[in-house]
């Protein structure tokens, strides 16, 4: 219940018009499973004349978003992962909060783009003049929110298990891949970029998980969003290469030995990391990770 329903393109094609026929209410929308930019995407106003060759999803659409001011938006949260086993993950506390060029409308006639979508790319050379001007940073959005009386302690435990369900659903054909080239369990990461949407109730979306996430200044140059932009992507950059160093410093020391894979040794890593990981918080492992063991296979 962290993401809205989504269909793979063609497989999925039955199971899709059985949805659509069982949830009449429902908008869907169209995306390329592997573009971004906003490339390709599209409302649908109905389930005729989809592509019949590989590489689409189409994904529920939440009709009621939550709105800033009139406007539909998007978080962009960023995720680190150092290890895929033993899985170590990281949040950073900070992102970017996106909104679309147009005010939202909900009248089910309207498909319009800039209504609708918010990557930056399209409101950039769609909307004109400086329509990413009202994006804000992830920290400045719960500052707002907070100050409105929403629990923002609350939301941000809800994009935590997010974050946290996310990895967990891709650790096995991650580690899968990995395993297949040989690489070896530690001296890799992956940073990810989330996007996620919430209704009108407050409750977080996943809409899709992002493995080249644009660490480019996206909004229009000097702009007061263009600099909250730099910053933010600045201070990751910061700390991801800290925790990058932990492991290229940690595998020139162990690399390949007995030790390394020990549960001591794991331990060391994931105590190094700590020390070093600047603003990323870490959410998996946590105390209270033990609730996920039922997601993972047998031990191997």
């Amino acid at each position: 219940n962290f993401h809205p329903r989504t269909f793979t393109l063609p497989e999925d094609l039955a199971a899709l018009h059985q949805a659509a026929d069982e949830s009449s209410a429902a908008r869907w929308i169209l995306k390329p499973a592997r573009l971004g930019q906003g490339v390709g995407v599209e409302l649908l106003s109905d389930l005729r004349g989809l592509p019949i060759e590989g590489g689409w999803v189409v994904q529920e659409y939440v009709a009621r978003p939550h709105l800033l001011e009139g406007f539909k938006y998007t978080m962009r949260l960023f995720v680190l992962i150092t290890s895929l086993d033993p899985l170590l993950v990281y949040l950073y506390p900070d992102g970017l909060v996106k909104r679309a060029a147009l005010p939202f409308s909900a009248d089910t006639t309207v498909t319009d783009r800039l209504r609708h979508l918010t990557n930056p790319t399209v409101v950039r050379r769609q909307g004109g003049g400086d329509a990413t001007g009202r994006n804000l940073s992830l920290a400045a959005y719960l500052e707002r929110q907070q100050a409105e009386g929403v629990d923002v302690g609350a939301l941000w435990a809800e994009l935590r298990r997010i974050v946290v369900s996310t990895v967990l659903a891709a650790r096995e054909p991650m580690l899968g891949a990995q395993r297949a080239e040989g690489v070896p369990p530690g001296g890799t990461f992956q940073l990810l970029g989330l996007d996620v949407t919430l209704d009108e109730h407050m409750k977080p979306w996943l809409l899709e998980c992002n493995i080249t996430p644009s660490l480019e200044v996206e909004g229009v140059a000097a702009s007061p969003y263009a600099v909250a932009e730099h910053g933010v992507k600045q201070s990751l950059l910061r700390d991801v290469v800290s925790l990058i160093r932990v492991l290229t410093d940690w595998d020139a020391e162990v690399g390949g030995a007995p030790q390394a894979q020990s549960a001591e040794g794991i331990r060391a890593r994931a105590a190094a990391e700590l020390a070093q990981c600047g603003r990323f918080e870490r959410v998996f492992p946590t105390p209270d990770s033990a609730a996920c063991l039922s997601l993972f296979p047998v031990p191997r």
